[in-house]
Parts: structure tokens; sequence; C-alpha cells
């Protein structure tokens, strides 16, 4: 399927009835071909590295483990694999805000690759350590934000 200026706008439209603006700047980044995105979900079981490797453009890989059946990493074949090839990780556990999917594709554009993680608070914590030894003996740059009561999410680097 082409990417065409058309498709994204209505992508776009979609997402915004949908209340899921937070996507609106992969689509854009998409469109514009500022990155490539891959999209990992629970059936996901052959994750393209060598394609990822050739392609020109830098990857943003996107783990959707924040429905409302949210189970941690153990459910996802692919993301130690995505882990693992990221040069950036960014564990999401708060509300999704616009801010934080444009700095997932400022850090992909930068270091050529970002996994975005989606998660709940309750399993925020697996994914952070479930990151730091999928990407062993590398120690990777990680961005986490926490969800906090009343106040909006808390955004701080993890060292790993």
């Amino acid at each position: 399927m082409s990417l065409t200026p058309g498709r994204i706008a209505e992508a776009i439209a979609r997402v915004e009835m949908a209340g899921e603006r937070h996507w609106i700047p992969l689509l854009r980044a998409l469109g514009q071909r500022r990155i490539v995105l891959i999209v990992i979900n629970r059936t996901s079981d052959a994750l393209p590295i060598r394609w990822l490797k050739r392609h020109p453009l830098p990857a943003l890989i996107l783990v959707t483990d924040d429905d409302f059946r949210s189970s941690g990493p153990t459910a996802f074949p692919d993301a130690r694999k995505a882990l693992r090839y990221a040069a950036t990780h960014l564990i999401h556990g708060a509300r999704a805000e616009i801010e934080h999917y444009e700095g997932a594709i400022l850090a992909a554009e930068a270091k050529g690759s970002c996994c975005l993680v989606e998660t709940d608070a309750a399993h925020l914590d697996e994914w952070i350590a479930f990151a730091a030894l999928a990407a062993r003996p590398r120690r990777v740059p990680t961005l986490v934000v926490r969800p906090t009561e009343g106040a909006g999410p808390i955004v701080r680097e993890a060292v790993h």
C-alpha cells in the first residue's frame, strides 16, 4: 500500500476521530519519509531486522502493550529482538501525549532507531528491566515516562 498524502490525511482524520491524537506525529513522519514504522503486537513474530538494517530511513519500532489487556513483555515474541536492535528506548506507561511520540521520532532520527514500548503503569517496571536485559551487553539510552496522580506524567532518563 502506498503512503500517498491522501491516505496519510485519511489516517490522521481516523485517529483524531478515535481520540488517538498521539499517532498523528507518527503518521506525519511516515508521510514525510522521515521514518519507517514497525508496529509489534501480541501476534507479531517476524520482525524484519535484516530489512531494517538495510533501510535508508531511521526505524521507529512501536510495541503496543497499552490496550485494556496489557500483559508485559512475555506476551510479545518480537519484543526482545526489537529492544536488542534499537539504539534508543522509550518505555511509556502514562497517558499518551503527542510530545512523547514526537520525542520518539527525534530519537530514531538522531540514533537511527528507537523502540517505543506503550504499556500501562502496572507493567512499566517489568518492561524497563526487560529492555535493559534485551539490550545487553550494550547500555541503551532509555527514556521512561511514568504516570503520577493528578500531575501528569513524570519523564526521566533511566540508565541501562
